[in-house]
């Protein structure tokens, strides 16, 4: 019987040992760990894109009793992956149509076209994820210009995917000369 109470009472200490010294011995352990950290960086570069989706059109015979709409329309696709978004930016070559055999010139400005009345210009609209600026944003014969000097067509304010669809306008009066006329449009993109 005295043999059954030791080894009762051996057993006890050992059970008090462990839930008295056990714990503490498992926190020293746990608080003398050593924590390290690895820092991971990248860089994606900036990608801008501006691709029309012709590289000519035609306003075919222009006459003084109405107004041209070249075909075929341009489409310019845009897209960037810069986070606060790009501009688009048209300018002509000659502020006009120029006579390729003399120095005349229809000019362009900001109107609506009338036929019988020169003028020469773009008007558009856009896919969702950039915005015409208001002096292309227009519709019908209404028209803005085509300086020699880079105009904002287009500006997204984030990355953006997204198409620019421009109409080429062209009116003449009884007055304009003979002759064949061209111009050349150019298309830049810039990151914002």
């Amino acid at each position: 019987m005295n043999k059954i109470k030791i080894l009762l009472v051996g057993v006890l200490m050992l059970f008090m040992n462990y839930i008295l010294f056990g714990g503490a011995a498992l926190t020293a352990i746990n608080d003398a760990m050593a924590v390290a950290t690895v820092s991971v960086s990248a860089t994606i570069a900036q990608s801008i894109t501006c691709t029309p989706n012709i590289s000519t059109t035609s306003l075919g015979a222009l006459t003084s009793g109405s107004v041209a709409t070249a075909n075929p329309s341009a489409t310019t696709s845009v897209s960037t992956n810069d986070p606060i978004g790009m501009t688009l930016y048209i300018n002509g070559a000659n502020a006009g149509l120029k006579n390729v055999s003399s120095s005349y010139t229809v000019p362009s400005t900001s109107t609506t076209l009338v036929g019988g009345t020169e003028g020469y210009g773009v008007n558009g609209t856009t896919s969702s994820g950039i915005v015409l600026t208001a002096a292309y944003n227009k519709t019908g014969n209404a028209i803005g210009p085509l300086p020699t000097s880079s105009q904002t067509l287009a500006s997204s304010s984030a990355t953006t995917s997204a198409n620019v669809m421009i109409n080429t306008l062209a009116a003449i009066s009884a007055n304009t000369p003979s002759g064949a006329y061209s111009d050349t449009i150019t298309y830049s993109c810039l990151g914002n």
